[in-house]
């Protein structure tokens, strides 16, 4: 099973036409001056996604020139209906900015096909339960599960009720001997998430002088896609500012598509990238929020 999104589809409507563009913004009209956003960026043979989001379409273009900032970007290109509507808006920040014809602003069977069969071939696929929909707005059955969500400082005892099933059910780049070190280290902070009486997640930070490191957010396997880590995180965030310090940094997978956009929701940026950081073959993003 293979998952596009419009905003995906979109991109590859351009493919052919625009082959010069670096950058491709797909954007898609939420009404209220609202729009969707996705921001891929080109190689030989496909878009890679960048970035995903919804927001004020000023804010949006705000978002996507800082996000290409620190990018050698030869030009843009825009497709989508919001794209259409917002044109001079976009023109204003984008002078030179190429867009979409009209018949290109509608998604259609090829460019989801070539979206589909690029995931393929870069093995983003499996079953039903693996691959969830990339949702802007979240539903009302969503929002009361995550009212369900306790988050609670994290206990010694917390970590052992874990041990059991820890190596299987949680984060594999982490065992329960590292998760026991560093939550005795006294410059650290850790919380766990608890839905109906079970231990789903954890996270913690580390305090650096007056900057704040995230040593992990973990969500149980099971209980992924369901709020839990954007629940942790902005209770890191909370306790960070509680400490009175001044700014949050976290190494974050490249590949790892859904924590890179929790980390953009909440306004982190990339500041650099770490070459093989994990298990010497994926490297990591470095991102850093000021509070």
């Amino acid at each position: 099973m293979i998952g596009v999104t419009s905003l995906e589809s979109l991109a590859y409507n351009l493919f052919d036409a625009l082959q010069a563009s670096s950058i491709v913004c797909s954007l898609i009209d939420a009404k209220n001056n609202n729009v969707y956003c996705g921001i891929y960026k080109k190689d030989s043979k496909q878009y890679n996604l960048i970035s995903i989001f919804t927001d004020s379409i000023d804010n949006t273009l705000e978002k996507i020139k800082n996000t290409i900032s620190s990018m050698k970007v030869a030009n843009i290109s825009f497709v989508g209906d919001a794209s259409y509507m917002y044109k001079k808006k976009i023109v204003s920040v984008f002078p030179d900015a190429n867009f979409a014809s009209e018949e290109q602003n509608l998604q259609n069977g090829i460019s989801v096909g070539r979206a589909g069969y690029a995931k393929y071939l870069s093995g983003e696929y499996g079953n039903s339960s693996s691959i969830s929909p990339i949702y802007l707005r979240k539903s009302q059955a969503e929002r009361a599960l995550e009212e369900k969500i306790q988050i609670l400082p994290m206990t010694m005892e917390d970590i052992d009720s874990i041990s059991p099933d820890f190596e299987g059910n949680f984060d594999k780049f982490w065992n329960i001997n590292n998760l026991k070190n560093d939550f005795q280290n006294q410059n650290a902070t850790y919380f766990i998430a608890k839905l109906d009486d079970e231990i789903v997640g954890f996270a913690g930070i580390l305090k650096i002088c007056d900057e704040a490191n995230i040593m992990n957010i973990v969500t149980r396997s099971n209980k992924r896609h369901l709020g839990v880590g954007e629940r942790l995180l902005k209770e890191l965030i909370s306790s960070a500012k509680k400490q009175n310090l001044k700014s949050i940094t976290l190494e974050v997978n490249v590949n790892n598509y859904p924590a890179i956009h929790l980390y953009e929701k909440f306004n982190f940026k990339r500041i650099g990238l770490r070459k093989k950081y994990y298990n010497n073959t994926d490297d990591a993003i470095i991102m850093t929020l000021e509070i």
